[in-house]
């Protein structure tokens, strides 16, 4: 009897809302990154009681069973997005994790924006269309491996003098952002238990906000894993322990010392900082906002440049 009570409840259970994310870029071109930061909003949307469909991709942006979402999160990845249809009945946002470039046309009749980009926000945080969305992480328990490589070197864009100073060493991993993108949960989990040390290289071009975060190293820094990456003042007063580098010279000379260190004494360090992240959280009021469409919309933002 009591079986038949929950069914009939389930039956009767008011339906969660969906939300679509339509993704202006192929999938065979989505990085390590842009994957991070999708796969976070996604669960803050789910952690305010939305369903999130499968993700569409450019070449099959507005699939059938994503029809009927209530709000549509259209994602600029790295180039322009033009290719907008837009539901009378949903809200309609436009996410702009990265860009080199802006193009005003394709801002045209958003509801709203939302940026991972601080500059951009800052520049524009009196217009009451644009949110912030900063870095955060899905987090996991930490992995501490019997290391067979020594370093797993993952890349926006390449340093080609590094990569060639861990062609001299075989326990070395290389892989560009889209290359580890493109593995499975299991073989990116794998690849990180078994190096000692994970380099990630950051680039910031064109409109990129010089302090931005990845929001694929806080994924590698969430594993408790030893992290060397570009020197930031922001990441260098928040955590103890990541190792970071001004240079290509210097970042060959900081992996050797992060490979002389004890290994019990790297991974202490890397639990730390991981430690202080699992603590963490965004501000994610803004998917309140997305309730309801804007009466105000503005076409774009102004005087982008």
């Amino acid at each position: 009897m009591l079986l038949f009570i929950i069914a009939g409840m389930l039956c009767f259970a008011p339906k969660k809302e969906l939300v679509a994310f339509r993704i202006g870029t192929e999938p065979k071109y989505i990085d390590y990154d842009l994957d991070m930061a999708l796969k976070v909003l996604k669960g803050k949307f789910e952690q305010k009681g939305y369903r999130v469909g499968e993700f569409a991709y450019s070449g099959n942006l507005y699939p059938k069973e994503l029809d009927d979402a209530k709000i549509n999160i259209f994602v600029r990845g790295f180039i322009p997005f033009y290719d907008k249809r837009f539901s009378e009945d949903a809200v309609n946002v436009l996410y702009i994790h990265r860009l080199d470039n802006v193009v005003k046309q394709e801002f045209d009749n958003f509801d709203y924006y939302l940026t991972s980009q601080k500059v951009l926000y800052d520049k524009f945080k009196s217009d009451e269309n644009l949110e912030y969305f900063g870095t955060d992480n899905i987090s996991h328990e930490s992995i501490v491996g019997e290391y067979d490589c020594d370093v797993l070197y993952i890349f926006e864009y390449n340093i080609r003098s590094y990569w060639e100073f861990l062609k001299y060493n075989d326990k070395n991993e290389v892989y560009s952002g889209s290359a580890f993108y493109n593995l499975s949960e299991k073989e990116r989990r794998d690849l990180l238990k078994k190096c000692k040390v994970v380099t990630y290289s950051i680039t910031h071009t064109g409109l990129d906000d010089s302090d931005y975060i990845p929001f694929a190293l806080y994924d590698i820094m969430s594993y408790g894993k030893p992290v060397i990456t570009n020197y930031n003042k922001k990441l260098a007063e928040k955590y103890n322990g990541i190792l970071m580098y001004e240079d290509a010279n210097d970042l060959m000379n900081v992996t050797i010392n992060a490979l002389k260190m004890p290994d019990r004494l790297r991974e202490k360090m890397a639990l730390e900082y991981k430690e202080i992240l699992d603590k963490e959280s965004v501000d994610i009021s803004f998917i309140d906002k997305f309730k309801k469409k804007n009466k105000n919309i503005k076409g774009y933002l102004d005087n982008i440049n």
